[in-house]
C-alpha cells in the first residue's frame, strides 16, 4: 500500500480515481480499497483530498497566491468547491484560515 499512498501523494493534484491507481500499480481496485483503508483509516479518495486540504493550507500560510490560483494548484476546478471542502475538513474558510495563521 505505500505504492498507493505514494501514487495519490505525487498525483493528488490531477484528476485520480481510484482505477486510475490500480491500473497503473496493477492491482484490483477491491484490494487497494480494503487494504488502504485498513492501514490509514481513509479510503485512497479521502486520503487524495487530505493531501489536497494539505497542500493548500500550506500555500495559504507561505504564499501569496490568491485562493482561486490555490484551489486550481491542488486540483479543484471550481474555488467554491474548494471552499466547501476546507471549510468541511479545516472548519473554517480559506480566507480565514490565512488570515488567523498570519496573525499569529
Amino acid at each position: 500500500m505505500h505504492s498507493a499512498k505514494e501514487y495519490i501523494e505525487e498525483h493528488y493534484h490531477e484528476p485520480i480515481s481510484i482505477k486510475d491507481i490500480c491500473r497503473d500499480l496493477g492491482l484490483s481496485e477491491s484490494y487497494v480499497s480494503h487494504t488502504f483503508k485498513d492501514m490509514l483509516g481513509y479510503s485512497p479518495m479521502q486520503y487524495a483530498l487530505r493531501c489536497k486540504i494539505g497542500e493548500a493550507q500550506t500555500l495559504l500560510i507561505s504564499t501569496d497566491y490568491s485562493i482561486t490560483e490555490i484551489a486550481r494548484m491542488v486540483g479543484f476546478d471550481a474555488q467554491s468547491h474548494f471552499n466547501q471542502r476546507f471549510i468541511k475538513d479545516v472548519g473554517i474558510s480559506p480566507s480565514k484560515f490565512r488570515k488567523n495563521c498570519r496573525n499569529r
